[in-house]
């Protein structure tokens, strides 16, 4: 069987969620209802996301051409998807995402998070394939870049801190878009932009133990050192209790690593 263009196959997902989402609208009568209650989270648990992306679902199916609602059902497809059995199961969450995140990035391109769940959702559907994956890589790039061009501080900057880790794991040129120094440019910029928010120093932290560069890492963590009390009051209660549970568990790591390769 010949392999589709993504585009194909992202296009031809839109159009059958955009069928699928009005016979729905039709068959259940959710026209008029009362928006369901969606509860956020940074890191969630399995049954959380569960019931963060059935409840912005269906809002997305009440407004189906709302871009606030599309984008919210979007960053639900992601975080359900991370949970996802299979990689059919990932896929389909991911094209979901994808159609979303596409109708708030056309109908109203200076939305940030429409841009950067669209790159988002691309990942997850990039983890399902195997040479599939490099365009999707490109349009990730792209997508993350129009994210940080609208918005650098979204969510914590988010749209720095995935693009410096989509340089940092993807392969490097000619076959794809990796690069150390990019990827370094990012990560260090997603921490001088939002420097209250732990991911952002872990991830960086986690970057340069790969590169093994203990000369910027020793006061990167003595910087974190520094950030964790203010952070601590900042990101608290039950909404954070599984993102501290991260956190704790990357620094731990850090440290273990960091003083092995001092060690070397």
């Amino acid at each position: 069987m010949a392999f589709r263009r993504p585009e194909f196959v992202i296009r031809s997902a839109t159009m059958v969620l955009r069928v699928i989402v009005l016979a729905g609208i039709l068959a259940a009568g959710v026209v008029g209802s009362t928006a369901a209650e969606v509860l956020t989270y940074p890191a969630p648990t399995l049954e959380q996301a569960r019931e963060w992306y059935e409840a912005a679902k269906s809002n997305y199916m009440r407004e189906a051409t709302n871009t606030t609602a599309a984008w919210k059902f979007a960053e639900a497809c992601f975080e359900w998807a991370e949970f996802a059995r299979s990689s059919s199961e990932r896929s389909s969450l991911a094209i979901e995402g994808i159609a979303a995140a596409k109708l708030t990035a056309e109908n109203d391109p200076g939305n940030v998070a429409g841009h950067f769940y669209l790159a988002m959702n691309k990942g997850q559907l990039a983890r399902t394939k195997t040479l599939g994956a490099l365009p999707l890589v490109k349009e990730m790039e792209r997508s993350f870049q129009d994210a940080i061009k609208l918005d650098p501080k979204f969510d914590h900057a988010a749209p720095d801190r995935s693009l410096g880790m989509l340089y940092l794991d993807a392969p490097g040129w000619p076959t794809s878009v990796g690069s150390k120094s990019n990827a370094r440019k990012h990560l260090e910029r997603a921490v001088e932009l939002s420097p209250e928010y732990p991911t952002n120093h872990l991830t960086l932290m986690e970057a340069y133990l790969e590169w093994e560069d203990i000369e910027a890492l020793q006061p990167a963590m003595e910087r974190y050192r520094k950030v964790i009390p203010s952070a601590m009051k900042m990101f608290t209660g039950a909404r954070w209790e599984n993102s501290w549970k991260d956190w704790n568990a990357r620094w731990n790591k850090i440290a273990r690593r960091s003083r092995e390769l001092v060690e070397k």
